[in-house]
């Protein structure tokens, strides 16, 4: 972790009040030394520790799980918002109407929903409600009860039932609306005589109210509507048959940033296992198949595809099975690997991608509705897929280039007198590779306003050693690069908001890899010795 400290000449007070006391003509050059920052750096500032992990020998790898789309009930089917109309309109000429007048008793209406391949028989709501909108021409107040029969909450049907108040005028209905809560409902999507699919059956009863006027006339324009609107239906449960459909899952890429912090370089990596992983949840037999992988790097415009047998090849994947516990139901789980030996997966991560690309293809019921309507799907558990990647972090490097940026923070008073400057920056490295170091200076505004090391300056390896194949680091080296500031390089020092530290990484030893360990780290302390000129 970096720290900051100010540069604070301690004693220039009493210096300077001891000089007033002399000749005005007297002078004296001071040499101050002030820490300007220290810090430790490890691999965290080469790869993003959110990624790492480390094995049983303390040695640092990459460990890296990641969810791609998968297939839920959303991509299966979508219920669609729908408007079923309900009006009864007088079928007589001028009549009247007395209290408790029975106009219609349970009129079934049957509504069914245009969902491409999908055949519905049962589900279970997560969310949903019913906008009922109720609208009455005749000048007395009317009882409606409208029930939605296919939706029931233990075992009782989803009813509204109200008064609707006459209407003030004959050319102006009185209205009325409510919303139902539909979250939690069962719902039967057979019809009145279970046997159709997608289907809702509704019935619809109206009488004058009691509290109605002894006589009401009304007239064939008159009529009793009730508009019932099905709206945001999501079920987390459903049965029946989804279709037999191809459904294409990419291509799309996935952003990963195991080398975000590499700015150029090359890298060798040594090994390196993937697995991408299917599980099947829904109640559905499907054929997957993998049509690319791939992984890109943007900066270099480098991309690279998978080669293996997975590519290109259909996979049978069976239905789940009920488990009666939680989870709902018994995954079918399938599981490909791609290590040296099988793939070229080295090859798809040493150009350092951050992106990782995919392009699946998903048949469903390619043998048609052999479940004769009991496919399932749970909403939140349907065909999911991951992809895990397992990276000893073992490898040689070559000009990787690493930046980091220092923030500073100079109290300094009198800086017109501060002539000339030293930089120290003393470097304990206990990392297996060399590292040459530039310092550059930048402005509040992130500007360059000055490179301070001129020729890059070579922090010398750890000492190393050799077991089981690998170099790894014995120890660690001191070393110390020493920078000389003139009067205009120690002014824009001291004006700087930043200082950017780039380093720049070789193992030395390829072909060979070396083997990072999580105790390694590289320890810094960079300190300034100015020339201050007391008169």
């Amino acid at each position: 972790m970096k720290r900051l400290k100010s540069v604070l000449f301690a004693g220039f007070i009493s210096i300077i009040f001891i000089v007033s006391c002399r000749r005005d003509d007297a002078s004296w050059d001071l040499d101050l030394t002030a820490p300007i920052a220290y810090g430790t750096l490890d691999l965290n500032n080469l790869l993003e520790d959110s990624l790492t992990c480390s094995g049983a020998d303390g040695s640092l790898r990459i460990c890296y799980h990641a969810a791609v789309p998968g297939i839920n009930a959303d991509t299966l089917f979508n219920i669609p918002d729908t408007t079923i109309n309900n009006i009864y309109q007088w079928p007589l000429g001028p009549s009247n109407l007395i209290p408790g007048q029975l106009l219609m008793n349970n009129q079934p209406t049957q509504t069914t929903y245009q969902l491409q391949s999908a055949q519905l028989v049962y589900g279970v709501l997560e969310r949903g409600q019913a906008r009922v909108h109720f609208v009455n021409d005749l000048q007395c107040p009317m009882d409606i009860t409208y029930i939605l029969q296919s939706a029931t909450l233990n075992s009782v049907p989803a009813t509204v039932s109200y008064m609707v108040p006459a209407a003030p005028s004959p050319t102006q209905p009185s209205t009325l609306d409510v919303i139902v809560d539909l979250a939690g409902y069962e719902v039967d999507f057979t019809g009145i005589n279970g046997d159709r699919v997608n289907t809702l059956a509704t019935y619809f009863t109206i009488s004058v109210a009691g509290s109605a006027p002894a006589q009401t006339q009304v007239t064939n324009n008159d009529s009793v509507g009730v508009f019932v609107t099905l709206e945001n239906m999501r079920p987390s449960y459903v049965r029946g048959y989804f279709g037999s459909d191809l459904i294409d899952i990419g291509p799309e890429e996935s952003y990963v940033n195991f080398f975000s912090r590499v700015q150029s370089g090359s890298l060798g990596l040594d090994s390196i296992n993937m697995t991408f992983t299917l599980e099947n949840y829904a109640g559905l037999d499907a054929r997957f198949t993998v049509n690319n992988l791939w992984s890109r790097r943007a900066a270099t415009s480098q991309q690279v595809n998978l080669t293996h047998p997975i590519i290109g090849a259909a996979t049978n994947i069976n239905r789940a099975q009920y488990s009666f516990s939680y989870p709902p139901s018994i995954p079918q789980v399938y599981s490909w690997n791609f290590n040296n030996s099988n793939s070229n997966i080295v090859d798809m991560f040493e150009i350092m991608p951050d992106f990782l690309g995919y392009d699946f293809t998903l048949w469903t019921n390619p043998m048609g509705n052999i479940s004769g309507n009991n496919d399932f799907i749970y909403t939140k558990f349907g065909i999911n897929a991951y992809i895990d990647v397992d990276m000893p972090v073992n490898f040689y490097a070559d000009q990787i280039l690493l930046v980091d940026t220092i923030a500073t923070d100079f109290t300094v008073t009198n800086t017109e007198n501060v002539k000339e400057a030293n930089l120290s920056l003393f470097v304990g490295n206990g990392f297996p590779f060399t590292a040459n170091v530039e310092l550059y200076l930048l402005d509040e505004n992130d500007n360059l306003i000055d490179q301070i090391v001129t020729a890059p300056g070579q922090i010398s390896s750890a000492p190393l050693s050799y077991s089981g194949g690998y170099y790894f680091a014995n120890g660690a080296t001191q070393s110390m690069l020493s920078i000389r500031l003139n009067e205009t390089q120690t002014e824009l020092l001291l004006n700087s908001a930043k200082i950017v530290l780039k380093a720049t990484l070789d193992t030395g030893t390829n072909p060979d890899y070396v083997k990072i360990f999580t105790t390694n780290k590289l320890d810094f302390n960079l300190t300034a010795d100015f020339e201050y000129l007391v008169n």
